[in-house]
């Protein structure tokens, strides 16, 4: 795979054709990077790749040893920093415009997580993006355990007219779900307790079925520590952050843009909780 890099001046794609040649290797020569670039498909002169390899060393984003070039570490620094400024700024509305931009352009979109925290970050995101734009589709959220009262206990939804348009079902009948119900109901959030458990965890956002699946292992884990707290005196929550929020695993979500799916499970919802 060759990457295309957004370089400004004369002959960028002599330039990019460098770095991709490097990218694979440690360092070569401007013969064997000629060489490279042609059995890459691209027709270009000797001379010109010389230029090109003369720009970006002066620019930086080479080095040379003898008659061997290679791709400077600072700059490789520089570009990791600039991506990690660009993914920070594209999140901080509330969600990975990355996600948002692939929806664009397909139906679905599959994501993976390591652990419980990397996609609890990834909901929180989500969650605060569309809150402000929710308008008269509601928002449905099945799930097995209920644990976000005890990792952002200060994360406040003031908005109760807001709040009124989620409908929470969670299928967990332990102590920390059904604590965690009481008070998403103090909040204005529709709650219910269901003894149907799913195979998975689903939200649904707008025209967005968000599908969420968890290993097997995972599953058990959540399974071990949310039953045995019989009281919330004795939960020690830095304890079970560590034991299972901190797990390491294989989470998978799946990301559907369908409307009639959507609705028909907003009307699904809407008969289990009832006339209101």
């Amino acid at each position: 795979m060759e990457i295309q890099f957004p370089v400004f001046g004369e002959s960028p794609t002599v330039k990019n054709s460098i770095i991709n040649v490097l990218i694979g290797e440690n360092s070569s020569s401007a013969k064997r990077i000629y060489s490279g670039i042609r059995k890459r498909g691209h027709a270009v002169s000797y001379q010109a790749v010389h230029k090109a390899l003369r720009d970006l060393l002066g620019k930086g984003v080479l080095v040379r040893t003898g008659r061997e070039y290679m791709i400077s570490s600072d700059w490789a620094d520089r570009m990791h920093e600039f991506g990690q400024v660009i993914k920070n700024r594209n999140m901080e509305n509330g969600v990975e415009l990355g996600m948002l931009q692939l929806l664009s352009n397909r139906s679905h979109v599959a994501f993976e997580f390591r652990t419980l925290l990397e996609l609890d970050e990834f909901n929180k995101k989500l969650h605060d993006h569309f809150y402000p734009r929710l308008q008269k589709d509601f928002v449905c959220m099945y799930y097995r355990h209920q644990w976000w009262h005890l990792l952002y206990p200060q994360k406040g939804y003031p908005d109760l007219e807001s709040n009124r348009k989620f409908y929470m079902l969670c299928s967990g009948n332990t102590l920390i779900d059904r604590h965690g119900m009481e008070i998403s109901k103090t909040r204005g959030f529709n709650t219910m307790a269901i003894k149907s458990q799913y195979p998975f965890d689903l939200n649904v956002y707008q025209d967005l079925v968000i599908s969420i699946h968890y290993g097997k292992e995972l599953y058990d884990a959540m399974e071990n520590e949310f039953g045995k707290v019989k009281s919330l005196e004795e939960l020690h929550v830095p304890d079970m952050v560590r034991s299972l929020f901190s797990k390491e695993s294989k989470i998978t979500v799946l990301v559907n843009r369908n409307r009639l799916v959507a609705d028909l499970i907003r009307q699904h919802t809407l008969a289990l909780f009832g006339p209101r």
